[in-house]
């Protein structure tokens, strides 16, 4: 497929923002770097002429794996560093006076390692540059970290006087309660309605609730394009790809409006190619050979959605199709997966055929249409999942396969598709596009289908 004839949405918003510009400060040691490693899913920063712990709040550090952010990183404000506190109120003055959005800072996480003995919380400056972010409109967030060693500390107090089955529960409730009283409380304290988050390592739920605090921290700011970007910079929180699915498409394709705009030579096709450019592009995987661009992936999608499309085709006297019904695919691909082997991936020659040939709108576009959207979300969100299970690495055609066998056939696909045709059938397509409604059923379909509820189909499909 080629897309070339219609702007990319998500091009457009990058250009106009990305990258995400993050300020992260916190002393050496208190975990910047493991946060940064398992939020963003990245190893190896591009920084040059830093020694270890040393660090300059102005240099950029970009990152190979995941270039749509750029961390500044500081030294914390430990007891007596004037310097840096006058360091950091400088930046985030000159940053946030920059006149174009990509160049502004955009977020703060302020890295505090969670307390396990006696000893200072909060440094000398603390307070000061809490102000200075609420005074510049600049959304910050107290991150606690190493909540997990915490817990560690609490179940070593509990062995050998609880049962072994009560240790863990018993220590999650006392470090709740700890975690409370030495840090929520003194926070509220020294700068009310600040946000803060505590995060563990190995707990990619509280990584989650970090990156969606610090999303809404945005978008409470007014900037839905900066939020859109940061939802496509992170790489653990399917919750705000599948937001940012939704706010993408509806600014162009979800409306139908590409499929107007698609040129006669590359017809209907075009149109679904300029979607799955946008969708994989907010998904933002470490992809370095474009395995989520490429013909058999974007096959795979098709296969899914044929069953949307018409069945029959007048053929001219030229084509090579030998009958008008014909459903013969181009090539017979199979899928291993697991114990169990998946046939005929591709679509076939009379769909190809109709993508090409296909301009105007109609109940069989509009049908595919919704159905490409969703279902393509459906897989991205899967193969996130299969990701996160892994070290930060590039994906391959292994995880990709494993979400395409798991939603292929699945009561999770049969039900967006029967909602599909429900919904076009029911009244004349033109009108439900004019009215405005294509994008919210789609939508619908997409928070209806698509989250949390996945995770039980995986372990099946697994399983």
């Amino acid at each position: 497929m080629s897309g070339s004839d219609l702007p990319s949405q998500v091009a457009e918003i990058i250009e106009e923002c990305s990258p995400f510009r993050i300020l992260v400060i916190g002393t050496t040691g208190v975990g910047k770097s493991t946060l940064i490693n398992y939020t963003f899913k990245v190893e190896h920063a591009n920084v040059s002429h830093l020694g270890a712990g040393k660090s300059n709040i102005d240099d950029e550090i970009t990152f190979l794996e995941n270039p749509l952010f750029i961390l500044h990183d500081s030294q914390g404000l430990e007891s007596g560093e004037v310097d840096n506190l006058n360091k950091i109120k400088d930046f985030v003055k000159r940053r946030m006076a920059e006149r174009k959005v990509k160049d502004r800072l955009h977020a703060v996480w302020l890295c505090i390692e969670v307390p396990r003995a006696g000893g200072r919380l909060f440094e000398t400056g603390t307070e000061e540059l809490l102000q200075l972010a609420r005074d510049e409109q600049l959304p910050i967030v107290v991150v606690f970290t190493k909540f997990d060693m915490l817990l560690l500390q609490e179940r070593n107090k509990l062995r050998g006087k609880l049962p072994k089955e009560e240790i863990a529960p018993a220590a999650e409730k006392q470090g709740e309660r700890f975690y409370e009283e030495r840090c929520v409380k003194p926070l509220a304290g020294l700068a009310g309605n600040t946000c803060c988050v505590k995060v563990s390592y190995n707990d990619y739920t509280s990584l989650i609730h970090l990156v969606e605090v610090t999303s809404r921290l945005v978008l409470s700011h007014g900037e839905e394009d900066v939020c859109v970007v940061w939802a496509i910079a992170q790489r653990v929180s399917a919750g705000l790809k599948l937001k940012a699915s939704v706010t993408v498409g509806m600014k162009r394709y979800w409306k139908g409006v590409s499929l107007k705009e698609t040129s006669c030579e590359n017809g209907f096709q075009a149109c679904l190619d300029a979607i799955h450019t946008d969708m994989v592009s907010v998904w933002n995987f470490n992809d370095p050979v474009d395995l989520l661009s490429g013909k058999e992936f974007k096959d795979m999608i098709l296969h899914l959605i044929e069953e949307l499309g018409p069945t029959k085709r007048t053929t001219d006297p030229g084509d090579d199709l030998t009958t008008t019904n014909t459903l013969e695919p181009i090539a017979q691909a199979v899928l291993l997966i697991g114990d169990h082997v998946a046939s005929a991936i591709c679509p076939s020659i009379t769909f190809v055929k109709w993508l090409l040939n296909t301009c105007d709108l109609t109940s069989d576009t509009l049908k595919c249409q919704m159905a490409y959207i969703v279902d393509l979300i459906a897989i991205l969100e899967r193969v996130l999942l299969l990701m996160l299970a892994k070290p930060p690495q590039s994906i391959s055609l292994t995880e990709i396969k494993e979400a395409f066998g798991a939603y292929n056939g699945s009561s999770i696909q049969t039900n967006i598709h029967k909602g599909i045709r429900r919904y076009v059938e029911e009244t004349d397509a033109v009108h439900q596009l004019d009215a405005g409604n294509t994008e919210k059923e789609t939508s619908r379909l997409v928070r209806e289908y698509c989250g949390a509820s996945i995770l039980t189909d995986l372990k099946l499909n697994r399983g």
